[in-house]
């Protein structure tokens, strides 16, 4: 953990949960689809060392966003905003505050998850993400807002970086030990008009076909011991309709454990206990 995040005083976000394949949405355009199982990656080594994330793609993810408008003029604020660092969160405060201080910096947030699938507490100065998976795939995310700029949320300019690295450890990953990451951005969001930031027109004519977030999937081991992963915006992939990501307008970022499979049992679920940490930026340094 590393200080940096400062208490973020009264600001109050509300994590909008609106039930309903491409339209189930989270803060800062995260949506839930339904999602298949997540492909396995090559990632892994030993304890404590930094891994690249492989490249598996984690099933339909989904895609969305409601986006923040301006608050003189009712229009979307799309074409991103830089944070004023490289550190999005390491929870030293003891609290879910994300990228920067309310009044002061220019992107500020919390963290997100689906209760009551899933739960998170902060009180160890990490994120602990815990609770149970069914069939269906379950994210947790981070959102922010520019509260200089918008009403709500807006899109994020990271293209000074080379993408995102965190620590994670746990105890329980699920039956594949698998976590799928993902980001957003406005090419692969479904268009809502004067609504958000999207661009991408469902190739089903409205529930969302064809509109889907670059992503990713780390492999892990059924206990992991504190780990740095590093995802770089070139391993994220299988975005829908445009591949790859091109980190000027991201509209959400996120973690997805994939789907309890069951042929037999209709109830199947498991059970998930992480704890992530130290998430930041990748810094470009040059050659």
């Amino acid at each position: 953990m590393r200080t940096g995040i400062r208490d973020l005083g009264r600001v109050v976000f509300v994590a909008a949960l609106l039930a309903g394949g491409c339209n189930n949405f989270l803060p800062g355009g995260f949506s839930n689809g339904t999602g298949g199982a997540a492909a396995v990656s090559s990632a892994g080594g030993a304890p404590g060392m930094v891994v690249d994330a492989g490249a598996g793609i984690g099933g339909s993810l989904g895609t969305g966003g409601i986006h923040g408008v301006d608050a003189s003029t009712n229009v979307p604020i799309c074409g991103g905003i830089a944070p004023s660092s490289a550190l999005i969160a390491n929870f030293d405060d003891f609290t879910n505050h994300t990228f920067g201080v309310y009044g002061v910096d220019p992107v500020v947030g919390q963290t997100t998850t689906q209760p009551p699938l899933l739960r998170q507490d902060f009180t160890q100065g990490s994120w602990h993400v815990y609770g149970t998976v069914p069939q269906i795939a379950t994210s947790f995310a981070l959102f922010w807002n520019c509260p200089s700029l918008t009403l709500g949320a807006c899109a994020l300019d990271a293209s000074q970086y080379l993408g995102i690295q965190f620590t994670i450890s746990g105890t329980l990953f699920g039956p594949t030990n698998t976590l799928g990451f993902r980001i957003g951005r406005a090419e692969d969001e479904l268009a809502l008009g004067a609504q958000g930031c999207g661009t991408c027109v469902p190739a089903d004519g409205g529930s969302g076909g064809g509109c889907q977030d670059p992503t990713t999937t780390i492999n892990l081991r059924p206990v992991q011991t504190p780990q740095q992963v590093r995802v770089t915006w070139m391993q994220l992939t299988g975005g829908q309709p445009v591949d790859g990501v091109v980190p000027h307008a991201i509209t959400a970022i996120g973690w997805t454990f994939p789907a309890a499979l069951s042929t037999t049992d209709a109830a199947a679920s498991y059970d998930v206990d992480i704890t992530i940490d130290d998430i930041s930026f990748i810094p470009d340094i040059g050659p």
